[in-house]
């Protein structure tokens, strides 16, 4: 029998899991948000059923027209007679999103799919961890999907606090109907939650960055939705771009790139969503570019501390790499990587300024024999070097080791670049410190050699950290590394 081991419970993964049993698959789904995933619970249902709520509000507010009173005979308007309770609204909308929620539930559990409630993350090709409130559980799997659903986008400068400053998520927590609500974002989610609170009996603004609403669909059906929103008293700002959202006390303040400031009580950012993928292939990505760039500037620096310098800019795009590659062992990898990186360049640094203070120059081309002129000079930097190129023992080592077998095995396409990023640097630090460290000089040497005890401690905990990580640090870096995800 096929294993079949999927991670998310969206639309994507419940479906699968429902095909794959009946198929006659082994089938597990691990999800940690709720079956359904945001279609259900926080999307497409919720916002339905929103809005079928706003349209009865609008039936009732135009039914005057039609000749119908509330209350006593000709002395009631629908606005007066009628109003909306946000509390209430929002528990119905909840309800009927649990409900479906449990209902795919006993429709998986029917067809025999084994439902685990954790976050699921990959433990090589064929296996799938699932971190549950009772611990680690372990999945072997001859097939895994991923299929964990995407989540909103926000701004730079726009931080929900699920109070004030909302994500489409967070909207249905509101027990109270806004008094003025500014929605950021004129697409299809946008334009949905405007029109719904303008027809519940709210105050709403919404930013457009584009000339009109629902800029990626028909035109003609835009202006028409445009033409619905003025009639009923909802303002559209058309070509303004959003720059930042800030609270102060219970006011919003959305600032816009034209210099303008809108108010508001609540702010409802609808800017889109990005997939969980996106940010981790980007960081990969900058990491990458980061790290060959750099390793190829190595070459053209005549400055000794603007060599290691971009030595730094290399290795910031190896860590920044790590963590996009994402995982236990990456990310792992990724802060060990930043704790003997930041011992081995506190060192280097050090004796690097001693040796240029020692030439009289940073110039790499008035540095040479430092070996002869002092050797805790000389040693202290070619040992750092050495270190920080990821010669073994040294802790780098162990740490690019972690972080190179890591990227052969999920994202081999990665690996080259990566390798050309650590080989170049290598040669080029290399060839410019050996004539330092062992060339030729005629400068005598120092009477009294600086007592640089700081580098050969830092260098001796890089060392030992290549050979043995001390358990209560090790599991702090693991503890860090699932928080990371």
């Amino acid at each position: 029998m096929t294993r079949v081991v999927i991670v998310g419970g969206g639309p994507g993964g419940y479906e699968a899991a429902l095909v794959a049993a009946q198929l006659g698959g082994e089938v597990t789904l691990i999800d940690s948000d709720g079956l359904g995933g945001s279609a259900v619970l926080t999307d497409c249902v919720p916002s339905k059923t929103l809005i079928a709520t706003a349209e009865v509000m609008t039936g009732v507010r135009e039914s005057y027209e039609l000749g119908i009173r509330f209350g006593a005979r000709n002395d009631a308007s629908p606005e007066t007679a009628v109003h909306v309770d946000l509390a209430a609204v929002n528990a119905r909308v909840l309800d009927l999103a649990d409900r479906q929620s449990r209902d795919i539930g006993a429709r998986l559990a029917d067809q025999g799919v084994t439902i685990v409630r954790g976050r699921g993350r990959l433990d090589g090709p064929e296996r799938v961890i699932a971190d549950c409130d009772a611990g680690e559980r372990s999945f072997d799997a001859d097939v895994v999907l991923i299929a964990t659903g995407a989540h909103p986008r926000v701004l730079p400068d726009s931080v929900p606090d699920g109070e004030r400053i909302l994500t489409w998520t967070q909207v249905y927590a509101l027990d109270r109907l806004p008094e003025k609500l500014v929605v950021v974002g004129s697409g299809v989610t946008g334009a949905e939650f405007a029109s719904a609170y303008n027809a519940l009996g709210a105050e709403v603004v919404l930013v457009s960055s584009r000339d009109r609403v629902l800029p990626g669909e028909d035109a003609d059906a835009a202006q028409v939705l445009e033409d619905v929103f003025s009639r009923r008293g909802l303002t559209v700002l058309g070509r303004s771009r959003a720059e930042s959202v800030t609270r102060d006390g219970d006011v919003v303040i959305v600032r816009l790139n034209d210099g303008r400031e809108i108010t508001g009580s609540h702010c409802l950012l609808a800017v889109g969503s990005i997939g969980p993928l996106m940010p981790g292939r980007m960081l990969m990505a900058f990491g990458l570019l980061s790290a060959v760039l750099a390793a190829f500037f190595l070459w053209r620096q005549r400055d000794i501390k603007r060599l290691f310098g971009y030595s730094s800019i290399e290795h910031m795009g190896i860590i920044t790499f790590a963590f996009g590659l994402g995982g236990p062992v990456a990310n792992f990898a990724a802060l060990l990587h930043m704790t003997v990186h930041s011992l081995t360049k506190s060192s280097i640094f050090f004796t690097a300024g001693h040796a240029s203070q020692t030439a009289g120059t940073q110039e790499m081309d008035g540095i040479r024999g430092l070996v002869g002129i002092s050797p805790t000079i000389g040693w202290g930097l070619m040992l750092g070097s050495l270190a920080i190129l990821g010669m073994p023992p040294f802790g780098v080592f162990a740490s690019e080791f972690l972080i190179l077998t890591t990227a052969m095995r999920e994202h081999p396409w990665a690996t080259p670049f990566l390798l050309i990023a650590l080989g170049v640097a290598f040669a080029g630090i290399f060839m410019k410190v050996q004539p330092m460290v062992f060339g030729e000089s005629d400068a005598p040497k120092l009477p009294h050699s600086p007592a640089l005890v700081p580098v050969f401690v830092h260098l001796a905990m890089v060392l030992v950290l290549g050979l043995y990580i001390p358990p209560a640090l090790a599991e702090w870096y693991r503890a860090a590394a699932r928080l990371i995800g």
